[in-house]
């Protein structure tokens, strides 16, 4: 009984021994599961991080996919708007437009070099440039295309000549340059060509006409040659005449003047008044006729007195006039006003000459008014500087103007005033003589105002408007 006591403490003990030890073993296991569940804890806090990381970092590889998706798409709606605007452009052109392979073949052709060239698209691409090319132009334009495969020029243009469909040659403008590979080689040509035929027939037409216009000017040249050794006899004829006119009429003339004269002299008191009367008429038209031989001289020899060009002293030179033709004018009330007017080139002696018949003119035109008042003066015209003479004469109606410059042209009778008709003439021969124009200004009682001026013949030289109508060289 009492071995059954002890062992069954002793069973007791070894089972506390074991319940300890399975203590020991869960509290080891539970400390372990205590540490691998803080482990665990610790390694999904760190995914956690991992994955919102990985998150935030897939949304912005989202969005800048989303991004890049809108720029690609916004380029590819742009490219393929720039594509159509090429292919409009390229279809639509006003000159044929095509793109070429190195070798020659037709790669793309627009509407326009299809009607220039007279083939439909499908025929050209099949065919070559040097195929349609005239034989003349061919060697010429294979050497520019060589001096551009090898980099030696980097376009070129020319004129040529294409073969048509039907045949013909038509003239072309043709401009072409060369498009490369990213690598660098070569790819391919493009091509403008304009149609040019129309200008090159007027180019023909004007070739034409040129020749047409040597031909007559060559033809003018000898009819020019001949007239001017017409002009030269007819001049010399004129010499003739003019010394005819000098000698030969002036003898019967001062034989009609000189007789006329001694008649009157020693048988004067035997005539009765009428006979006098009519003797008188003789030496007065004896005396107009020499005049008038006087003047149609100094008309005809004006042209063919050369020119002696300088600087002249306009002042000194009207002043010198007046004073000559004041000393005429007998006890007459004269107002004569000379504005600062500067010098010129030209003839002297013309000169002298054209300002002896204006202001003889003004003198004689305003004989009937009780003060004559002469001024003379200078204005800017279009054409430069014109010199003036103005007077308060009787003036003439602007409707009989173009008569003013004629020769034996008088816009008054002779009886009202005397002269020949030929001092304006004159006036406005040696004007044109100088390259310049004259032309008159009146009203009828209220004076007349001429004008005149000289090629490049004012010491100064400044331009105002208003130019009225004028009689002018050539």
């Amino acid at each position: 009984m009492y071995l059954t006591i002890q062992s069954l403490q002793q069973q007791v003990e070894e089972q506390k021994a074991q319940l300890k030890q399975i203590n020991e073993q869960l509290q080891q296991e539970v400390a372990h599961r205590s540490k691998v569940e803080e482990a665990l804890q610790k390694a999904q806090e760190c995914l956690e991080n991992k994955i919102q990381k990985r998150t935030l970092q897939l949304a912005q590889v989202n969005t800048q996919l989303r991004q890049e998706i809108r720029e690609r798409k916004q380029s590819e709606a742009l490219l393929r708007e720039s594509q159509e605007r090429f292919r409009v452009t390229f279809e639509q052109a006003a000159v044929g437009i095509t793109h070429v392979g190195t070798e020659g073949h037709f790669l793309r052709v627009n509407s326009k070099l299809c009607d220039i060239l007279g083939y439909t698209r499908e025929e050209i691409l099949r065919l070559t440039c040097q195929s349609i090319t005239h034989p003349d132009d061919l060697d010429g334009e294979l050497e520019y295309v060589r001096q551009m495969l090898v980099g030696e020029i980097e376009a070129y243009s020319l004129e040529k000549r294409y073969i048509r469909k039907d045949g013909k040659y038509i003239w072309t403008n043709l401009t072409v340059s060369l498009v490369h590979h990213t690598s660098g080689e070569p790819k391919y040509f493009i091509a403008v060509v304009e149609d040019i035929s129309d200008r090159k027939g007027v180019e023909s037409e004007i070739k034409h006409a040129q020749a047409e216009i040597q031909q007559l000017n060559e033809t003018l040249e000898q009819s020019i040659t001949k007239r001017t050794a017409q002009l030269e006899a007819a001049n010399q004829e004129l010499e003739a005449f003019s010394y005819s006119v000098s000698h030969d009429l002036r003898a019967p003339l001062r034989a009609l003047h000189g007789f006329s004269g001694i008649l009157n002299k020693r048988y004067g008191y035997q005539l009765s008044p009428k006979a006098k009367h009519y003797l008188e008429r003789i030496e007065v038209n004896a005396k107009k006729m020499g005049c008038l031989i006087d003047d149609l001289l100094k008309f005809s020899r004006l042209n063919r007195q050369p020119l002696n060009k300088q600087w002249v002293d306009m002042m000194a030179i009207v002043r010198e006039v007046f004073q000559e033709l004041d000393e005429q004018q007998l006890k007459r009330q004269i107002e004569f006003e000379i504005a600062n007017i500067p010098p010129c080139q030209a003839d002297p002696a013309l000169l002298h000459q054209v300002w002896i018949n204006l202001i003889s003119n003004a003198l004689k035109y305003s004989s009937q008014r009780k003060i004559a008042q002469i001024k003379l003066g200078c204005k800017n015209v279009n054409h430069g500087l014109a010199y003036y003479i103005k007077d308060n004469g009787v003036g003439f109606d602007m409707r009989y103007s173009h008569k003013l410059f004629g020769v034996f042209q008088r816009l008054h009778t002779e009886e009202e005033f005397e002269g020949t008709g030929v001092g304006l003439a004159n006036a406005q021969r040696i004007i044109h003589r100088h390259g310049g124009c004259i032309w008159a200004e009146a009203e009828v009682n209220q004076g007349a105002t001429f004008y005149f001026t000289l090629e490049g013949g004012s010491a100064i030289d400044q331009q105002l408007e208003g130019a009225p109508n004028r009689s002018s060289a050539g």
